[in-house]
C-alpha cells in the first residue's frame, strides 16, 4: 500500500513527538531505569532515532511537470557558446543539459573550454526539492543552487551567473 507524502510526513512528525516526550520523561526520571548509565543510553538512543526519523526527505518530482531533459541555451545575457570571465579566467561554455529525474534528483552536464584551451566535461548530481515554480538543488560534493521553472524553461543562479535551459524531452 502506498501512502501519500502528507501521510508519511504526519506519521514521522508523530513518531518524532513521541520519541521526544520519551526522552524528556526519561531525563526527568519518570521512566523506571536502574542506573544513570541506563538513563543516558536511553536518552542517547532516543535522540539518535529522533534525529534519524525527523530529517527532511525530498519528495519525488511529479512525472508530467518537471521530469525530462533540458538543454542549456545561454549563460547570463549570452546565447551558447558563451564566453565568460569566471574567477579571473576566460571560459567558453559550449553546451549543457539538465536532466530532472522522477526520483527527486537531477544531473547537470556541461561542456566548456578551460583557460588551458582544453575542452572539458563536467557532470554533477543533485537532490531536488520543489516548492511551486521554485527549485532547490543540493549538489552532492558541492553546495546548493536555487532555480525557477517558467513554462518549458528553467533558469538557475550558480557562481553569480544565470544559466538558462529549455525543455527538450519529457
Amino acid at each position: 500500500m502506498e501512502a501519500s507524502g502528507k501521510t508519511i510526513h504526519w506519521v514521522r512528525a508523530v513518531g518524532c513527538w513521541i520519541a521526544l516526550v520519551k526522552a524528556l520523561m526519561s531525563a526527568a526520571g519518570y521512566l523506571p531505569h536502574r542506573t544513570v548509565g541506563a538513563r543516558m543510553a536511553v536518552i542517547l538512543l532516543t535522540l539518535g532515532l529522533t534525529l534519524a526519523g525527523c530529517h527532511r526527505v525530498p519528495e519525488p518530482l511529479p512525472d508530467s511537470e518537471l521530469a525530462g531533459v533540458y538543454r542549456l541555451i545561454g549563460v547570463d545575457d549570452q546565447d551558447l557558446p558563451a564566453t565568460l570571465v569566471h574567477g579571473g579566467a576566460i571560459t567558453e561554455v559550449r553546451s549543457g543539459t539538465m536532466t530532472f529525474r522522477r526520483d527527486g534528483t537531477c544531473v547537470s552536464e556541461t561542456r566548456f573550454v578551460a583557460p588551458s584551451g582544453q575542452e572539458v566535461g563536467r557532470e554533477v548530481v543533485a537532490d531536488v526539492t520543489r516548492r511551486g515554480s521554485r527549485l532547490e538543488m543540493r549538489w552532492r560534493g558541492a553546495g546548493r543552487t536555487e532555480g525557477a521553472m517558467a513554462g518549458d524553461g528553467f533558469a538557475m543562479r550558480n557562481e553569480g551567473m544565470t544559466f538558462r535551459y529549455i525543455r527538450e524531452t519529457r
